[in-house]
């Protein structure tokens, strides 16, 4: 805000959590005097900011011990120094993901989306997150040219790390993926510089739940304008013996498909074409083929991959 980056609350493993906000002047390498707490102490929570008031949202604090998640909602103006209570995100959210767009916050927590109005102090429900995709638990997040892009996290369970990153569109309020993560990445740290995102630190899983995880120190750079994931969009019998696929991608790119009657088995096998290739070239954003299905199969998995 105005140059100053500000820490808000927070706490550790072992330590209590803290409603201490300090400020930080990267002109001269200095920490500004400690300014008024945050009213309600917590870690785990997000903030962002919107005409000059900085947003702190949801969070986790121990309560006799015991976690307790919260949708508090409080402004602060480093103008004044003073904190001021807003509208309550509609669920209690710990580890989410707050960004703003064009003077309006959206909150992604689990697989839920919500937009607040600061002129009105209201929340919206919007689009949720697909399913089959990422849950914002631990998400890092940026946002370039008006899409916030959310990398990572894990599921409720805690067992799940992610390396899908996928584009929210507040404009069409959907969702889009896009490239993945190179590694499965949980609380990592993103910022927007140039319309490119950096992605650094986190780690492959929970820290509070797991001993033997594995922190980064890598340094990933992701290009919005560098495509679409590939997503299946139909899978269909065709005739008795083989079935027909669709599904997004982009022109230019080549794909294959892999198939199997058991993902759990992890035993991927390239699919051939009907053309008499194992990979398509695309022309368009829509891709479709045909390939041999086995008339006894009565079920079976596919998967695209972009060939090249």
């Amino acid at each position: 805000m105005d140059g100053i980056i500000y820490a808000i609350g927070g706490g550790g493993m072992a330590d209590p959590v803290t409603g201490a906000v300090e400020a930080y002047d990267p002109k001269t390498d200095t920490w500004v005097a400690a300014k008024t707490e945050m009213p309600t102490p917590r870690c785990g929570h997000t903030a962002c900011a919107v005409d000059g008031i900085i947003y702190t949202i949801g969070g986790v604090r121990a309560v006799g011990g015991n976690p307790v998640v919260m949708p508090t909602v409080e402004a602060y103006d480093p103008k004044t120094d003073q904190w001021t209570p807003k509208a309550q995100l509609p669920i209690a959210a710990g580890f989410l993901v707050a960004r703003a767009v064009n003077g309006v916050i959206y909150a992604f927590a689990g697989k839920r989306t919500f937009a607040y109005d600061p002129q009105t102090d209201s929340w919206t429900t919007k689009a949720p997150i697909p399913d089959g995709s990422l849950n914002c638990r631990g998400s890092a997040s940026s946002v370039a040219d008006g899409i916030v892009y959310l990398f990572g996290g894990d599921s409720a369970d805690l067992y799940t790390t992610y390396d899908l990153t996928l584009a929210c569109d507040p404009v069409q309020d959907g969702f889009t993926a896009k490239r993945k993560i190179p590694m499965k990445c949980l609380l990592a740290a993103a910022a927007t510089i140039d319309g490119k995102i950096y992605l650094t630190g986190g780690g492959n899983a929970d820290l509070g739940v797991y001993a033997n995880n594995v922190l980064y120190d890598t340094l990933w750079v992701f290009d919005p304008q560098g495509g679409v994931a590939p997503q299946l969009l139909s899978l269909n019998r065709d005739t008795a013996d083989s079935a027909r696929l669709a599904w997004q991608g982009e022109a230019g790119r080549l794909y294959g498909v892999q198939s199997t009657l058991n993902p759990a088995t992890g035993l991927w096998t390239r699919v051939s074409f009907t053309t008499g290739t194992n990979s398509i070239l695309a022309t368009n954003a829509l891709v479709e083929a045909t390939c041999a299905v086995p008339s006894a199969d009565t079920s079976r998995f596919f998967r695209v991959l972009e060939a090249n």
